[in-house]
């Protein structure tokens, strides 16, 4: 598919006003681009009653941090959203793209579930996962927390020391999965330490960290 078949997609969405869940994969789609997410998220900002959405664009290289910011301010106009898995991939997105995400899920007070995949993203570094993490503190009835962050080998210690500060609060949180794996700054020493900030504050089911 191509950015003009996505934008023809969009447009058969918005009398879809009423939809409440959306799942869409694009990894297959090489080569589409900011465009189409452009479109997407134009489509975003008419379905006002989705609570549950999917959307994958991990081969899709050539998605910049002009995509998707355009994305995150489509999200800011679903109040109702209680679910948002996102899947992006190698170096598309950057702090900046994701200081502006943060923003918006500031804003997403009834999200029960969140999961965020950016592997092997070298552009994302402690200074983007803070301002996200900053922004969790907000997600007062989040459930369940899942972060793939492997191959992000610009994190160090003082990103995982973001994460536990931004997470402790939330007592709500019941599931937490995060995925450290060739994150080459971090050490295991880092990872456990995390954990122990988790066992202390939170009363969770279930707690699963893939070590670098």
């Amino acid at each position: 598919m191509t950015d003009e078949g996505i934008k023809y997609l969009s447009q058969s969405f918005r009398r879809l006003v009423s939809l409440e869940k959306m799942a869409l994969a694009f990894e297959t789609c090489e080569d589409i681009g900011d465009s189409s997410i452009v479109h997407l998220s134009e489509t975003l900002t008419q379905m006002r009653s989705l609570k549950n959405l999917h959307l994958n664009f991990k081969r899709c290289d050539y998605i910049t941090n002009e995509g998707f910011v355009s994305l995150s301010l489509g999200l800011r106009n679903l109040p109702l959203l209680e679910l948002l898995h996102l899947d992006f991939g190698r170096d598309q997105i950057t702090d900046v793209g994701l200081i502006q995400l943060s923003r918006v899920l500031s804003q997403l007070s009834l999200l029960k579930s969140l999961h965020l995949s950016f592997e092997r993203n070298c552009n994302i570094s402690n200074k983007g996962l803070n301002q996200l993490c900053q922004a969790l503190k907000s997600l007062k009835k989040l459930k369940s927390l899942n972060f793939d962050l492997r191959g992000c080998d610009r994190l160090t210690v003082t990103g995982l020391e973001h994460l536990g500060e931004g997470v402790k609060h939330i007592v709500s949180l019941e599931n937490i999965e995060l995925n450290f794996n060739n994150c080459t700054h971090l050490e295991k020493e880092d990872i456990f330490r995390l954990q122990k900030v988790f066992q202390r504050y939170l009363n969770l089911s279930n707690l699963k960290i893939i070590e670098p």
